[in-house]
C-alpha cells in the first residue's frame, strides 16, 4: 500500500475511532483515517485528540493512513 511514493504530512488528531484507528484532519482540511504501525503498537504511547502526529498516504487512496512514528 505505502511505497517510495507515499504522500508525509502532519495532521491533528480529531477523534479516537479505536485503539489503533485515529481520524485525522491535515493542514488543508482533508480527513483521513490513520493506523497506528505495527512497530509503534507495542510501545503504549498514547494518542489523544488535539496531538498532532506525522501520517504517510498513498497517493492512490487518501481516504486511509498510516501514522509513521510517535514522539511523545
Amino acid at each position: 500500500m505505502f511505497g517510495e511514493d507515499s504522500v508525509f504530512a502532519e495532521g491533528v488528531v480529531v477523534a479516537i475511532r479505536s485503539d489503533r484507528a485515529y481520524e485525522v484532519k491535515l493542514p488543508n482540511g482533508h480527513r483521513l483515517i490513520a493506523f497506528v504501525t505495527r512497530k509503534d503498537r507495542g510501545n503504549k504511547k498514547s494518542i489523544e485528540i488535539g496531538m498532532k502526529i506525522p501520517v504517510r498516504c498513498s497517493p492512490f487512496d487518501l481516504s486511509k493512513g498510516q501514522i509513521v512514528y510517535l514522539t511523545v
